[in-house]
């Protein structure tokens, strides 16, 4: 895919911007929030790990829009979250932070707590 994806930008199909946003998407993994729970993961014993695969932290929600935030752990059991939701409307990607560092710890907020949310989350 990579080969594939450098070509498309060396011949001017697709600027370098989209590509890393392709390879970004391609390796996204999916996920589900749970009805009742604020957080995905729900828990402090799990979390998301930033990779160096995409640079931003990205959602798409499958199954309706949601308001969401991102969080990041600034201790043991300690998280910070952004101080604004973000609408991310069903099935579009949404950027939910950018130049996340390789490694952080995050988690995903939902605005809504009732309701089971499904989606990707690209990372």
């Amino acid at each position: 895919m990579l080969t594939a994806t450098a070509a498309l930008v060396a011949g001017g199909i697709v600027s370098s911007g989209e590509a890393q946003a392709v390879t970004c998407y391609d390796g996204a993994t999916p996920f589900t929030k749970l009805d009742h729970e604020r957080n995905f993961p729900p828990d402090n014993r799990a979390w998301i790990t930033a990779t160096s695969r995409c640079s931003d932290l990205n959602i798409k929600v499958t199954n309706s829009g949601a308001y969401v935030k991102w969080c990041w752990q600034t201790g043991y059991a300690q998280w910070d979250c952004a101080d604004t939701w973000k609408w991310a409307p069903k099935n579009t990607w949404k950027v939910l932070a950018t130049n996340v560092k390789d490694g952080t710890n995050m988690k995903i907020q939902f605005k809504d707590i009732d309701g089971v949310y499904k989606g990707y989350l690209a990372k």
